[in-house]
């Protein structure tokens, strides 16, 4: 039983994906993605932290019979790091490494996998 002398649980702020609604929420704040903007995020998310090159998002996100600028990712990526802001100002950062690609940054938070919606 619990008094009000135990500390409070720790709960994790979690990541959830909608891939049907093509939605991100997280602390209770949902946004809607493009499909390539959440194609992107996936990529990101599925690197658990290491950095994705831009060659690497493009041939999974747009796949290999398309012939689309590199710099195509750069123009979704800058939107992308818009809509996430609005989820969180502290927790959720697409960083750029110079020369290699990008990498999702997830401070303080638990994921949840891809689910219907």
């Amino acid at each position: 039983m619990m008094t009000k002398h135990d500390p409070p649980c720790a709960v994790e702020p979690t990541l959830h994906f909608y891939q049907a609604a093509l939605e991100v929420s997280y602390r209770d704040r949902t946004v809607r993605l493009t499909r390539k903007e959440y194609g992107i995020l996936l990529e990101l998310h599925a690197g658990k932290g290491r950095v994705c090159s831009r060659e690497e998002l493009l041939v999974n996100v747009w796949g290999r019979d398309v012939f689309v600028d590199s710099r195509t990712i750069d123009r979704h990526v800058v939107q992308l790091r818009r809509k996430i802001q609005r989820l969180s100002q502290q927790d959720l950062h697409v960083d750029t490494i110079w020369g290699v690609g990008y990498r999702l940054q997830v401070t303080n938070a638990s994921t949840q996998e891809p689910s219907p919606k």
